[in-house]
């Protein structure tokens, strides 16, 4: 076959054999009602019918910002989150720092002629510019030759970039830096963010306005994004891993991911946090994984898969399109993209939380998120009555360092309010920086925080290895010691722990091999901390043996299939575990239960349905028996939805706040009536609340905090 491109009949053959690999339906944030174990859904692929529930907001107005390395870096690593942003109708623009002119040889890398091809750097980028071009027009307007205007910009720090604008979307753009590498020895923009390389030159490629070689310096590529983020002021940044796992196949500590992603990535905070301070404005940063997908059990349905397929076929110009320049595409990537394993998984390197989101020991509810690297907290200001204040950070601003985008919330016996995240600060020393789990406290009657303290890290002083430090998890005992989980470099977990008087004791390893990032814990009415964490073939459990004790040795929960991230675990009415989870490869929503607090397990999981999306899902025991939970999922089409089944079993059909656009996991919690009150972030940085109404199988009005 040409290695220059895919026939049309090629192309809808394997779009149709993705699809086939699950159902078809809209990513989607979704409610369940699981009533009677006996009682199941009908078949997860077909979709139920959908009910407008009142309007949110103009996801036109939404603006969203990529900072990316490469032209593929979008589509292989964010998708399916961009095509939804794009196909809702948000602003985007996404900024490419590399010429990514690689061997500057585009020919299928599998191709055996292709050694005898001579390189032509400046005509592979560009042909990599013209197949990114060609696949947000067909994902914005159906066609990939729709067309784009071009002009040279200049920006702040003297650079001057290739700026694109979609003529039939003109809220939709693309610009390139075009900084290229150095050869003799090697330098990247690696050794730009570290300061080994004072300065690096651009590429000028065929086709576009800017004609001059370019000296860039680090600032300058700063104040260049800072200049995009105050054009384009969006809700959210996307943007890729500052600090990847390590490859556990190579020898010594070696990167998993492309040395270009890490250092984008950093670029992007270091700007993000400069106009922070310039504008005041906050907007959510999210972080994806990028070949370290490879690893990990897939996340994404067969209808995701297919989407991100056509995206990176366009791409690649292997769509059957006319090209009789043969620069339509990347052709290095070939004719078949399932053949690259980053096609079926899209990770945020932080695995989010479900549990911001929480009732105080006045009754009254708080939310937290984090926004521009710190955490703004909202608070009910009398319990049930749905007045709330707040919008502000939690330490007033004076915190250092930059906060990741997790945080948890917990209530303790004492009336304690806690926060556990993690931060992350530059160390000044060649591009290196420290991270560490920080906690917080709010005393029972005090209306603030007091300051972030460091709970620190079980690799601190191991310079590479602490960067791998993964999402806390939190719980407290019934002896009132705050647990703190983590998962380590040598990807087993670690605990530390608070005692009632405050002090910490030492980070200790619980265990565990290869487990993914994201632990669960939860205290049971016995006073026992339970955690739960997914590892590449099952679910591993610990439990704590007394009140204030230790922990047993871990133990796998036989739920017959293999989650795709993190579990949910909670006490049903009866005191026994729950888990709700979603199936690896399918992105199914899972609940597997146990039989009383200490029986066995069953041997198969429940499925009920919801196979789309991603990203962990809420939970919340409702019933005051062992009947009744509510389920809640984020979709990909950032919408929320909700789905119930009644106590007769009868399915209520999904309901969706119309235009609101989801930004982070939701959060379940019983509110202060006994109800369960749930939450979304919306991508415009404000959470909304609404109470559930259980007789009308519904949420009552979404309030916008």
């Amino acid at each position: 076959m040409d290695f220059l491109r895919l026939t049309t009949t090629r192309r809808k053959l394997l779009t149709a054999s993705i699809v086939g690999l699950g159902s078809v339906g809209a990513l989607e944030w979704a409610g369940w009602a699981l009533t009677h174990r006996d009682e199941r859904p009908g078949p997860s692929a077909v979709p139920a019918p959908v009910r407008e529930t009142g309007p949110f907001q103009d996801a036109s107005r939404l603006s969203f910002l990529q900072i990316v390395a490469h032209p593929d870096d979008d589509l292989y690593f964010v998708n399916p989150g961009l095509q939804q942003a794009i196909a809702r109708g948000c602003r985007l623009a996404t900024v490419v720092v590399t010429a990514a002119e690689g061997d500057g040889v585009n020919v299928d890398t599998d191709d055996p002629g292709r050694s005898a091809v001579p390189a032509d750097y400046a005509k592979y980028s560009a042909a990599r510019h013209n197949g990114h071009r060609a696949a947000y027009a067909r994902m914005a307007t159906g066609s990939a030759d729709a067309a784009w205007t071009l002009e040279a910009v200049a920006l702040g720090g003297g650079l001057t970039a290739e700026h694109c604008t979609l003529a039939e979307r003109p809220g939709l753009h693309l610009y390139f830096l075009n900084i290229r590498k150095q050869e003799q020895p090697y330098r990247g923009v690696l050794e730009l963010w570290s300061g080994a390389v004072a300065a690096m030159d651009t590429l000028p490629v065929p086709g576009s306005p800017v004609k001059d070689v370019q000296s860039v310096g680090r600032e300058q590529v700063v104040e260049a994004l800072v200049d995009l983020l105050g054009r384009h002021r969006p809700h959210v940044v996307r943007t890729l891993d500052p600090d990847p796992e390590h490859d556990p196949g190579l020898p010594g500590i070696e990167s998993s991911d492309h040395r270009d992603h890490t250092a984008v990535s950093q670029f992007a905070l270091r700007a993000v946090a400069r106009h922070r301070d310039a504008t005041g404005d906050a907007p959510a940063v999210d972080h994806y994984r990028g070949y370290a997908n490879r690893f990990w059990p897939y996340d994404l349905s067969g209808p995701d898969v297919a989407g991100k397929a056509e995206s990176v076929l366009t791409y690649a110009g292997a769509d059957g399109r006319p090209c009789p320049g043969h620069d339509c595409g990347d052709y290095q990537l070939g004719p078949d993209p399932l053949r690259s394993t980053h096609i079926y998984s899209t990770k945020l390197r932080h695995e989010p939380t479900t549990d911001w989101l929480v009732r105080d020991a006045d009754g009254r509810l708080a939310a937290f998120a984090v926004l521009a690297g710190r955490v703004v907290g909202w608070r009910e200001r009398t319990a049930g009555r749905g007045d709330w204040t707040g919008g502000e950070p939690v330490d007033q601003g004076r915190g250092e360092g930059w906060m990741l985008p997790v945080v948890s919330a917990l209530c303790g016996p004492d009336g304690r309010l806690h926060l556990v995240g993690l931060r992350r600060t530059e160390d000044g020393s060649g591009g290196g920086a420290t991270l560490d789990v920080v906690h917080a406290v709010r005393e029972r009657g005090a209306e603030s925080f007091g300051p972030w303290e460091s709970v620190g890290n079980p690799d601190a002083g191991r310079r590479q290895e602490q960067r791998e430090l993964g999402v806390p998890a939190a719980a407290v005992d019934g002896e009132g010691r705050l647990h703190v989980l983590v998962r380590d470099f040598s990807q087993g977990l670690s605990l530390r722990v608070r005692g009632a008087d405050g002090g910490w004791g030492e980070w200790a390893p619980l265990g565990g091999t290869a487990v993914q990032d994201g632990p669960s814990a939860y205290t049971g009415r016995d006073g026992l901390v339970r955690v739960f964490v997914p590892d590449k073939h099952s679910t591993r459990s610990w439990t704590q043996q007394s009140p204030g004790g230790p922990f047993g040795r871990n133990t796998a929960v036989p739920t017959g299939l293999v989650a795709s991230g993190r579990v949910t675990a909670l006490e049903d009415g009866q005191g026994s575990p729950l888990l709700v989870y979603r199936e690896a490869k399918t992105a199914a929503v899972r609940v597997q239960r146990r039989s009383g607090p200490t029986g066995p397990w069953p041997q198969e999981s429940e499925d009920v349905g919801g196979a789309d999306g991603i990203g962990p899902v809420a939970a919340v025991w409702v019933g005051h028996d062992a009947t009744d939970a509510l389920l809640a999922r984020l979709g990909t089409d950032l919408s929320p939805y909700a789905l119930v089944r009644n106590a007769a079993g009868v399915r209520v059909p999904w309901a969706r706040p119309t235009d609101l656009a989801v930004l982070r996991s939701a959060a379940l919690v019983t509110g202060p009536g006994g109800g369960p009150v749930a939450a979304v972030l919306g991508a415009d940085g404000h959470p909304r609340v609404a109470g559930y109404d259980a007789a009308a199988g519904a949420f009552g009005e979404w309030r916008a905090l």
